[in-house]
Order: structure tokens, then C-alpha cells, then sequence
């Protein structure tokens, strides 16, 4: 069909009526006057419109030129518009006033030049404003009124003038065409506009049309030559552009009362057209191997095509097909184009070019795409030349890169093309920067569309990627899969994908921006699908390190392929697999289509366990299971055969010395290195040493590969009672000694650490005869508990001299030293030098001193060794034996501050108070955490001051569940956080991060500064119970219900987390919370959690109700609930009580436990306090019990632990409900124990306690040699 448009165009004016109402006053009025030295010239240039009516906006371009020695500034303008109005101003540059005439009239428009308020210099017109016109017209007429398109019609009508005065003024007529019989004003946009004629005056001094008269008149418009055939009305309209003030226009539009029958010869034939191609990308480098093109083609013919097709070709250089051009594709045939508008769509689709088009080197190739369309009836059509188009704009093929960014889709490939709603379909994206900028950062984004074209306007975005840092001509693969939501309707959607979409990057190439894939992806509303494996094969013997391949077949059934899906490989000690352990292997497994199979292969390498031989092998396929199957039960499936494992780990084979697992059964191991092993489980082997003579010491070490089991080394007297050393250390290497011995047969006891504990191990026994002189020997240096360190770190070294000789050693140097290996020596950097007074002989001296770490250290793994008498000052013995190093340590250089090491939640460096800390480092690869406790009622402000410039710091604030609250990511050289009110006694973690940036260093240097400060005392909150704002730090629901004063919301954003245990299933519950006092504003919600902590029931208070309660809730299982109170409303303060009933009993909890500061010995008193509260409502029946525990972990074991007393430990007294006692106790450090970290655990007992999950406390205890 043929597009109707219609553009108005303002009325031409006739010259001579121009010359005589725009007339010059050449030589008249003041032009060009002087006064004094001030001249200027003055100009009119243009009075538009030159014919207006009343009301309509008048300009007056003028030019004031200011004369020779005359400055602009000098001069002002005034511009007189005749009618009394008048518009001036100082900036006579401005050259241009406005003005609207309100009546009909002539004018005389005055510009003038101004200095000092007098006038210098004028210039005038005459401007005749044209009274309104009330024309009528009717007898509009067409003929011929059969006529061709393409032919001349001729428009004849007759026009009245209903005013009682002449119109002089020329009038514009348009033409037009209508398919419908009527037609008003406000149908013209939607009219065939056919032309438009001037309405003049019949001769020179005539009206056009005089008063009260009519006048016919007539002019030629031609039939547009693509309209099409048919029956259309004749409309002719005055003054379509409404540029005179008409007082009627319900009267400025006929129609024809005849019908203009219009036929089309074009349109007796088919006519094929070619429109719309479109061709990408637009830009190709460095070759062309791909194309998208896209097309329609119609028939604007009257008669039907047949067998159409299309030809895609290749165009080197121009726009024109011919023999040189090269054929990409032939499209199926179209069966039918229907007469008039009949049309195909050809969407566009890729095609992989036969032969990559190159350009020469260092230039560039124009090649266009071109659509040739034909019937291969061979019909005759009325227009030919229109079959064959040519993309608008030729595809760049060239071998440079493009000046600035250029992000190009390269391929977006798409799996499954079949899936269901919350179902999974899986993408593999590349993209190139083909650009000579770098690009920092973009988006791309992946739409899911009904249509095979991009319209994000219309289509849902599932994906978006942030793509960093793609440098010049480099290329990133992102394979993601994204989830189908539940929100799409099940049908037929095309995927593709654009980036940056908002054109952010201003790239000069736009279209290789994205990428459409071209085949259906079909989403059903239900999953039918079923994965399973089929077989798994397993080798049946392997050695231990072998490179060995397990391979599971893995198929599909049902009517929707998989999409990605996890595959898990287990392997298990003995016959049966157990796939509740954790996996040894997992991959994603590509899509599998219905009806087909694939096969997952794991390559790992033959590793046995705990000394087990045999290996049951299994798989399990949707390992995290996300597939909807109509069966789970075929998902994991064992291989058919059993793999047993050979080396030198995978079987235990016991030792020449067994038995020997208790003491009584110790056998004699010779002096050397004995190979041995531990091949029973929670056994121990037990041996005796060579017998040694009163004064020998013995030193026992023991080998191991820690990783097969970490065994345990002690050292007992020749009793067997009493144990002289232990070590149990994970580095695989462990030794005992016992110097300057009383004589006998030593026993040596090596146990696994863990009652699953089995592994292979060397037993070297060394015994020193005692010396008759000197002989120190350096034994047991210990270090702190960590296993990094930072260059300047302080470190506590603690080391035991032995003298075996018997003579006092005098003066005893010693130096400490860190050296890269083993080996120490003077080339080592030194740590420290000591002089020891005295050494007595046949004793040991314990040494503790602090060393600094050199700076100068690079980043690497390190020992601390310990020399005596380097310089061999001392006359000794044996000078063999005055060596000895610490286990191994990594030492880390970067971002070294005097803060360090802090790069971990775990490592903050703890701050207590305000302060200021300068010169601090933050690195890319390190952060910087600070732990910041904050007394209750104050105002935390955290701020780092920087130069952005050398580096971006951004500063974050966490709460002690190291949950974000509260962050500052600005571009300025200062970041701030900050907690307005701190409620209850709480520690906070900032966090420095160093953002990297291309071209930025790798740190920069900062201030760091704490504020801690008062808050107004008017906003102080209560608090008890706090902190309590998540489920972690939940109070007491039993201990806050006994509360004598009420509870608070404070601040505003506060919430309560209070906690219950529940006993039994079906235990009943009453909580009520009620606002005290009740007129308090805002809505008081109590919400119940499970104990998966999963919300559960709720209530809320009433307008006029100050309570909410929670009635006889019915626990569904035993377990610890909580109850969350919250208060909405503006108020800062609002008060609560808490009652609940069915929770009454004894509930006693240790609290706030504390030990005497420093580090402690063995035998060390430990001096103990705590407060042992019962914080349920019962009173105790007696007084309740207690026990403490010395242990290695960092929760009670008593099966392990050490009691520090037999019977435990009594209260004063009873405990009434919600009170306390003080709890202060003394014992020693238990006696045998290597230095290390240990802990001490209270816990208490009572036979009614109602809740056994609070009933302990525990505290890290550093023992030192």
C-alpha cells in the first residue's frame, strides 16, 4: 500500500505586494545621523512574516554598525513597532526583536541607534498587518473523474468571501485524495496530498476576491504513480497550513461530489519487490568469515507470484550484482505472494562463508550484501529493476584495528534448544575488543525474545555480564547457564545477546555489538526428562600415583534435553561406595539431547587412604540436583569391579617389634634408625631404649608422612609413669629427649593422634654420653602458633639450653638467626644476639625472647635457628650439637606496615580507642582488616585519607558476623564509615580494600583514623540484652522475660533476636510482648523461627491494643527457636516487656569467663573466674555443679580432655531464677604438655537444667616452654 504524508509549506507572497507593504524610507527619518564623535549606521534586514495577521509572532532582523572610534558598548538600540509597543536593549549584537500586532492595520517599524539616550542613528519600514479572512468554499470537481496513476487531474472549486471587505492578501488551496466519502479538518494528516495552488489577484490594483463575492477557480495536480487502483474523494482545503487568521474554518473544506475512479496499470501485473537488507557486522577484522543477513521481499503487483526465491551474493568494491559477485545462499522456495502487500520475511540468519574474504595488507575491503528475488514460473512482471537490493552500507573488511574501543560478538552459542520453566539452558560467549583503547569495564546483556530479531524494548533480559579489563585485539570466552524463570509462558523464544547496550563505550562500530542465535529454543510449562547412567568402568589394578581414567556412561530420556548438569566421581575404602562422602571429582557435563548418550571421563591419579588397598568406585549425575526427573533413583551408579591400589601407603604391614601395643609389652629398638609400623588403629606401639648410663641423655625422632596421619611421640622415665616429653606437631618430623638421665631403659610411646590413625615410621634413637667438660646444647625452639608472618613482625622465640657436661658454662652466647633452609650459619641474617650468665651443669635453662623480622627478608619460607658459642669462645665437648632450628615459616613482604600481618578477618589488627595510624599499606593482593571494639552508647567513625590518584581505596565496615554495614567506594582522596550509635558492647571489623585499576600502582599508602565519641545522653539506649540484632547474638527469651525493667527498640533500625529451647515434640508455648507504656507509638511484631530458622508464625499489637501474643504455639520438634521483636514507627525509644509461659525450669550458662593474663608454663597456677548464672525462672534444687577441662580443642571433649579436678566443683550455694554467682578458682597447668595453644572449658551441671546447649564457655590457654 502506498505511505500517505504531507508536508505544509508557509504561502508564497507575491513580489509586488511585497514591494509595497515592506517599502525602504530611503533617505528619510534620522538614518545614519551623528552626534557629535558618536555615528553609527542602522539596517533593516528582514520583517517576517511579511504578510502577517493579528496575533501572529513577528520578527525583525536588524544591524546596527557602530561608526569609526565609536565602541559597540557605547551604543543601545530601541525598535518602535507602530502601534505604541516598543523593545530596546544594551547589546545592539543581539540584532533581533520580536513583536505580536493585536489588531489589522499599516506600520510604520522603527529601529534605532542610541547614545546616551538620544538617537544617532535610524532605520524604517512599513509593515501592513492583514485584517482576518472568513472564506467558504464548495462546487469542488475532479476530472477527468477516470484517471490513471501517473496522470494529470484537474481541481476546480469556488470560493466565497463572507466578510464585507476585500480580501487582497493571496490565499494557498490544497489538494486532496480521500478513500473514504466524508472527510473533516481533522482527518487531513491521514489524506493523499495530491499539490497546492495560489488563489491571486485577477490584476494589477484588483482584489483576489472582493467583498461579499465568489470566485471560481482551477489548477492541476498530478495522480501519485503508486497509488493504488480504486474509488477515492476529491478534497480541496483553503489555507491548509492555517497561516491567515480564518474567523471559520468549519467551512474551509469540500469534497468532490463525483467519485475519481483511479486505475493503476502497474498493478494488472505481479510486481516482486526487494526491501529492507540488512547486513552485519558492519566492520570485519581482521577477515570476513561470517555473514547475517536479513531481507523482505512483497508483491505490490495485482496479481499473485509463485515459487519465488531469493540469492544471497557477495559484492567486492559496489552496490551492483553482476558475474564477478559471489553466491553465499539459495532460499527455499516461497510458495505464494498474494496480490497488493502480499510478503515474506526473511529474518536474519548467519551464514559461514565458503572462503574468508582478506584484505590486501593495510587496506580495507567495501563488500555489500545483495538480495536478488525472482518466480521461477518465469511470469512477466511491470517492474523488474526493483527484484535486486543492496544493503545501504557495505560491511568493513579490514586488517587494522579500529581507532579507539570496538567490542564485537564474535559467537553466542546456545544449550539445550529444548528445556522447561526452572529449567537450565547453558551459553558460551566470545567477545573481542577488535580497538586500539583498552576497555576497563562493560556489560553485555542476554535477551529472551518471541521473534528471531533483537528488540530490547519489547524482550526480557536473563543475564547480564560485567566483562573487565579487555585489552586491545584480545578476545575472553564466558560460559555461564542461567536458570528459565517460572515468569515466561511455555512456547517458542529466541535467544541473543548485546553489549554494552547503552552505547556507553561511544564505539564507531555498533552492529558487531551483537549476535542473535538462530534456532528456536522451545520451553515447555513441564519438564520430561530422565538422566541416568548406564555404566561406569573402572580399572581393576593400578599403582599408587598412576594417572588413572574412570569413565561413566551417561544418557537421557524423555522429551527435553538436560542442559549443563553436574557429574560427581567417589571413591570409597572397601566394597560398598558411599555417596553421602565428599566427591574427589566433579565436572559440568555439556547438554544431552532425548534419546542420546555421552560419556563423563574423570582422569585422577590412584591415591589409597588409611592404608585400604581396595576401592569401590561410583558416579552420581545431577550431582546438586536441579533436574525435575520422572526418576531419581537411577542418578549414581557403582562401577562393576572393585580397583585395588599397590604402594607403599595402601597396605599396612606390621613391624618385626609387635606385639607391642601396651607398655608391659615395650620391645628394645637398637641405637639408629628403625623402620616401623602403626598398623591397628587406636593402638600404640611401645619400645625401650638401650640401656643408658647415669648422666646419657637420649634424644628420640620420630618420621612420618604427617599426611598419611599425624602420629604422636612421648618420652616416659624407665617406670613407664612418668612422661618426660611429648610431641605431637603435624610437620612429620617429631622429637623427644630426656637429658643428663638418672639411667635405665627409656620407654618411647608413638600413638596416632585420632583413633582412626594408622601410618608407616622411622624410630631414630641417639644417645649423648654425659661430658666430663662443657656441653650446651640447644633444644625445643618454639614459635607462636601461626604459620605467616610479615617482615617486621615481632615474634616470641622460646628455646631450652641443655648443659649435659660437669662444668658450669659461663657466659654462654647465643645468637638467633633466620635462614632460607636448615642449615644455620654467620652468612644468615641475625635476629638477635644473648649472653647467657650461667648454664649450670647436668641442667637446662628455659629462654624466652622476642626477635623482629628483617624487612629486608623477600617473600619465601624461612626457619629460626639458634647457635651456641659461634665464635667458639666456650671450651665444650662436642661442638656438633650446638645447633638447632625451628619448624618451618613463610615470611611475606607485601604491603609490610607496622599493622602487619592484618590481611584477614582473622588477622585484624585490634584497635580499642580513638587514634590515628599513619603510613599504612594497602596492596592488590592484600587488604587490610582492623577489629575495632566500641563501648556501649557511642559513635564509631572510621576514615582513611589517601591519594586517589596513585591507587582507589574503598573502606567497609562489618559487624562481628562479618556482615556489610555500612560502605564508602567514592573517587575522592578520603573514604569514611561510620556507626552513629553503637547499642551494647560491640566489635567491628574495617575492611581497606585496594581497588585494581590498569596503569595504577599495585599500593598506596594511607591514614587510617578511629573516632570513638559520647552521643547526645538524650539518645541513649538501654543495653541490656544487646547485642541481640540476629540470630547469632540472640539473648535469652527466659532470662529477658525476667527482667525487672522493660526492654527497648533503640535506635530505630534496631531489631531483637531472643532465643527458647525446646525439650520434646509438642511442648506448648505462650510468648507475649506488650509496649510499656501501651500509647506508644508504632506496631509491636513478635515473629517465631524454627529451628532451621526459617520463619514461622506471627502477631502484631492492634491500634488500640499494646499487646501481641503468640498463644499456645506447639512446637513440631525439640530445638532452639527464637522470637524476633521489632517496633515499626519513627520513634527512637520504645519500650517492651517480654512474658512467656511453658518455659519454666533451671537454665544455668558460664559467662564471661576469664583467666590471669600472659602465657603460661607447666605446673603454672591458673587463676579462674567466671559468673555461673541461671537465667531460667526455677531455683536450683542444691547448689549447682561444675568441671574444668584442660584440652587441645576449642570445645569441650571430656573423653579426651584433662579434668583438672576428679570430683568437680560445688557453688556457694543455690541459684535462684535470673541471679548469679562469682566462680573464682585456682588449679595448675597440667604437667607433660608440649607448649602450644590449649583451652579451657567450664562446664555446668545440674540434673533440671532444661536447656543443655548454653552449659558451656571456654578460653585459649598459651603454654610455653
Amino acid at each position: 500500500m502506498l505511505t500517505r504524508s504531507f508536508t505544509y509549506s508557509p504561502p508564497v507572497l507575491i513580489s509586488a505586494l511585497l514591494l509595497l507593504t515592506l517599502t525602504a524610507c530611503g533617505g528619510c527619518g534620522e538614518n545614519n545621523n551623528t552626534t557629535g564623535d558618536t555615528t553609527a549606521t542602522v539596517s533593516i534586514d528582514t520583517i517576517e512574516p511579511g504578510l502577517p495577521y493579528p496575533g501572529t509572532e513577528v520578527t525583525v532582523s536588524f544591524e546596527i554598525t557602530p561608526g569609526e572610534g565609536t565602541a559597540a558598548d557605547a551604543l543601545a538600540y530601541r525598535v518602535d513597532f507602530g502601534d505604541g509597543e516598543s523593545d530596546e536593549g544594551d547589546d545592539i549584537s543581539a540584532g533581533m526583536a520580536s513583536h505580536t500586532y493585536e489588531i489589522s492595520g499599516d506600520f510604520t517599524v522603527t529601529v534605532s541607534a542610541l547614545a546616551g539616550g538620544e538617537v544617532i542613528a535610524s532605520d524604517e519600514r512599513e509593515l501592513t498587518v492583514l485584517s482576518p479572512i472568513e472564506l467558504e468554499i464548495d462546487a469542488v470537481r475532479g476530472q477527468p473523474a477516470n484517471i490513471d496513476a501517473g496522470d494529470d487531474l484537474t481541481v476546480s472549486a469556488t470560493l466565497t468571501n463572507n466578510l464585507a471587505q476585500d480580501l487582497t492578501a493571496p490565499v494557498e488551496i490544497g489538494a486532496y485524495l480521500s478513500e473514504e466519502r466524508a472527510a473533516t479538518l481533522e482527518d487531513l494528516d491521514s489524506l493523499i496530498p495530491l499539490g497546492t495552488d495560489l488563489v491571486r489577484s485577477p490584476g494589477e490594483g484588483q482584489p483576489v476576491i472582493g467583498a461579499g463575492s465568489d470566485r471560481a477557480f482551477s489548477f492541476d495536480v498530478t495522480i501519485p504513480p503508486e497509488l493504488d487502483g480504486g474509488d477515492y474523494t476529491l478534497v480541496v482545503v483553503i489555507d491548509p497550513a492555517e497561516q491567515a487568521l480564518d474567523e471559520d474554518r468549519t467551512n474551509n473544506l469540500g469534497a468532490s461530489m463525483n467519485v475519481i475512479r483511479v486505475t493503476n496499470p502497474n498493478q494488472i501485473e505481479p510486481d516482486l519487490v526487494v526491501l529492507d537488507v540488512v547486513a552485519a557486522p558492519d566492520r570485519a577484522f581482521p577477515e570476513l568469515s561470517s555473514v547475517t543477513r536479513g531481507f523482505r521481499i512483497v508483491n505490490n503487483g495485482g496479481l499473485d507470484l509463485f515459487d519465488i526465491v531469493a540469492e544471497t551474493y557477495l559484492s567486492i568494491g559496489d552496490a551492483t550484482l553482476d558475474d564477478n559477485d559471489t553466491l553465499i545462499h539459495t532460499s527455499q522456495p516461497v510458495q505464494q505472494l498474494t496480490s497488493r502487500g502480499g510478503e515474506q520475511e526473511f529474518i536474519p540468519t548467519s551464514f559461514v562463508l565458503d572462503q574468508a574474504i582478506l584484505p590486501p595488507a593495510n587496506m580495507e575491503l567495501e563488500v555489500y550484501v545483495i538480495v536478488k528475488a525472482y518466480s521461477r514460473d518465469d511470469v512477466t512482471e511491470s517492474d523488474d529493476a526493483n527484484n535486486i537490493a543492496a544493503s545501504t552500507a557495505p560491511i568493513l573488511v579490514t586488517d587494522q584495528l579500529v581507532d579507539g574501543p570496538d567490542i564485537v560478538v564474535r559467537d553466542f552459542i546456545v544449550t539445550p534448544e529444548r528445556t522447561f520453566l526452572d529449567g537450565a539452558l547453558a551459553y558460551e560467549l566470545e567477545i573481542a575488543n577488535e580497538g586500539t583503547v583498552d576497555v576497563s569495564s562493560f556489560l553485555c546483556r542476554v535477551y529472551l525474545g518471541n521473534e528471531p530479531r533483537v528488540n530490547t524494548l519489547m524482550d526480557q533480559p536473563v543475564d547480564s555480564i560485567n566483562i573487565t579489563n579487555l585489552e586491545s585485539d584480545s578476545s575472553r570466552t564466558i560460559n555461564d547457564t542461567i536458570t528459565i524463570s517460572a515468569l515466561f509462558d511455555p512456547g517458542t523464544y529466541y535467544m541473543y545477546v548485546i553489549c554494552d547496550p547503552n552505547d556507553l563505550l561511544g564505539e564507531p562500530f555498533r552492529s558487531n555489538n551483537q549476535k542473535l542465535y538462530p534456532n528456536p529454543i522451545t520451553i515447555t510449562d513441564q519438564a520430561d526428562v530422565d538422566i541416568s547412567i548406564s555404566s561406569v568402568t573402572v580399572p581393576t589394578m593400578v599403582n599408587e600415583g598412576d594417572s588413572i581414567t574412570i569413565e561413566a556412561e551417561v544418557c537421557a530420556t524423555g522429551t527435553n534435553a538436560t542442559g549443563s548438569t553436574r557429574v560427581e566421581l567417589y571413591q570409597t575404602p572397601g566394597s560398598r561406595v558411599d555417596f553421602n562422602a565428599e566427591p574427589i571429582a566433579s565436572s559440568e557435563l555439556e547438554n544431552i539431547n532425548p534419546g542420546e548418550c555421552t560419556t563423563a571421563s574423570f582422569s585422577i591419579p590412584a591415591t589409597c587412604a588409611q592404608f585400604q588397598e581396595k576401592y569401590a568406585i561410583g558416579v552420581i549425575v545431577d550431582a546438586n540436583d536441579t533436574l525435575p526427573e520422572t526418576n531419581e533413583q537411577n542418578n549414581a551408579r557403582s562401577g562393576d569391579n572393585l580397583m585395588t591400589i599397590a604402594g607403599t601407603f595402601c597396605i599396612c604391614t606390621e613391624d618385626s617389634f609387635e606385639p607391642n601395643n601396651r607398655p608391659a609389652d615395650a620391645q628394645s629398638v637398637p641405637r639408629g634408625v628403625s623402620e616401623l609400623a602403626l598398623c591397628v588403629a587406636g593402638t600404640c606401639d611401645f619400645f625401650k631404649t638401650p640401656p643408658l648410663v647415669q648422666g646419657e641423655s637420649v634424644i628420640v625422632k620420630n618420621t612420618h608422612a604427617a599426611d598419611k596421619g599425624v602420629l604422636s611421640t612421648k618420652l616416659f622415665d624407665p617406670s613407664g609413669l612418668q612422661g618426660i616429653d611429648i610431641d605431637r606437631n603435624a610437620s612429620g618430623v617429631q622429637e623427644v629427649a630426656a637429658f643428663l638421665t638418672g639411667g635405665g631403659e627409656y620407654i618411647v610411646e608413638v600413638c596416632g593422634t585420632d583413633t582412626n590413625t594408622r601410618n608407616l615410621y622411622e624410630l631414630d634413637i641417639e644417645i649423648l654420653e654425659r661430658s666430663t667438660g662443657i656441653d650446651v646444647t640447644p633444644r625445643d625452639l618454639t614459635l607462636p602458633v601461626r604459620d605467616t608472618f610479615s617482615i617486621g613482625a615481632r615474634v616470641d622465640v622460646g628455646l631450652t639450653l641443655y648443659n649435659i657436661g660437669q662444668i658450669d658454662a659461663i657466659d654462654v652466647p647465643v645468637e638467633l638467626r633466620i635462614s632460607a633452609d636448615q642449615t644455620i650459619d654467620a652468612n644468615d641474617p641475625l635476629l638477635e644476639s644473648l649472653i647467657i650468665p650461667t648454664v649450670a651443669n647436668s641442667s637446662s635453662l628455659s629462654i624466652n625472647e622476642e626477635v623482629v623480622l628483617p624487612v629486608a627478608l623477600a617473600d619465601g619460607e624461612y626457619y629460626i635457628g639458634a647457635v651456641v658459642d659461634p665464635n667458639a669462645t666456650l671450651t665444650e665437648t662436642d661442638v656438633t650439637n650446638n645447633t638447632t632450628v625451628s619448624r618451618k615459616i613463610v615470611v611475606a613482604t607485601e604491603c609490610y606496615d607496622p599493622l602487619e600481618p592484618n590481611d584477614s578477618f582473622a588477622d585484624a589488627y585490634p584497635i580499642t580507642g580513638s587514634g590515628s595510624f599513619s603510613n599504612l599499606i594497602s596492596c592488590n593482593s592484600a587488604d587490610d582488616y582492623y577489629e575495632i571494639c566500641v563501648p556501649d552508647g557511642k559513635k564509631l567513625t572510621v576514615t582513611i585519607n589517601f591519594s586517589h590518584a596513585m591507587g582507589d581505596l574503598d573502606l567497609y565496615l562489618y559487624d562481628n558476623q562479618q556482615q556489610a554495614i555500612d560502605s564508602s567506594a567514592t573517587k575522592t582522596d578520603t573514604e569514611q564509615v561510620a556507626i552513629p550509635y553503637v547499642n551494647g558492647n560491640r566489635c567491628y571489623s574495617a575492611y581497606v580494600q585496594k581497588v585494581p585499576v590498569p596503569n595504577q600502582p599495585a599500593e598506596n599508602l594511607y591514614t587510617l583514623q578511629v573516632d570513638i565519641q559520647d552521643v547526645n545522653p538524650a539518645l541513649l539506649c538501654s543495653s541490656y540484652a544487646e547485642p541481640n540484632d540476629s540470630f547469632g547474638d540472640a539473648t535469652s527469651l527466659l532470662a529477658a522475660s525476667e527482667q525487672p525493667q522493660s526492654l527497648d527498640r533503640c535506635p530505630v533500625a534496631d531489631t531483637d533476636f531472643y532465643f527458647f529451647d525446646i525439650s520434646f515434640p509438642g511442648q506448648s508455648i505462650t510468648i507475649r510482648g506488650t509496649k510499656d507504656p501501651g500509647a506508644q507509638q508504632g506496631t509491636l511484631r513478635l515473629q517465631l523461627y524454627n529451628p532451621n530458622q526459617t520463619p514461622g508464625i506471627n502477631e502484631e499489637t492492634a491500634p488500640d491494643q499494646p499487646t501481641a501474643s503468640i498463644e499456645n504455639f506447639i512446637a513440631p520438634q525439640a530445638g532452639r527457636y527464637w522470637v524476633q521483636v521489632t517496633v515499626s514507627g519513627n520513634a527512637r525509644n520504645v519500650t517492651y516487656d517480654l512474658e512467656v509461659e511453658g518455659l519454666s525450669g533451671v537454665d544455668l550458662t558460664p559467662e564471661n569467663l576469664a583467666i590471669g593474663p600472659g602465657t603460661y608454663q607447666v605446673g603454672d597456677q591458673l587463676r579462674i573466674g567466671f559468673d555461673l548464672s541461671n537465667i531460667g525462672t526455677d531455683t536450683t534444687q542444691m547448689a549447682p555443679t561444675y568441671q574444668l577441662y584442660f584440652g587441645t580443642g576449642s570445645s569441650p571433649d571430656p573423653a579426651n580432655d584433662i579434668a583438672l579436678s576428679m570430683s568437680g566443683y560445688i557453688a556457694p550455694s543455690q541459684l535462684m531464677g535470673n541471679s548469679s554467682v562469682y566462680i573464682f578458682e585456682q588449679e595448675n597447668v597440667p604437667a607433660g604438655l608440649p607448649p602450644g595453644t590449649y583451652y579451657l572449658h567450664v562446664v555446668a551441671e545440674d540434673p533440671d537444667d532444661i536447656n543443655l546447649n548454653n552449659n558451656t564457655a571456654s578460653i585459649p590457654v598459651q603454654v610455653v616452654p
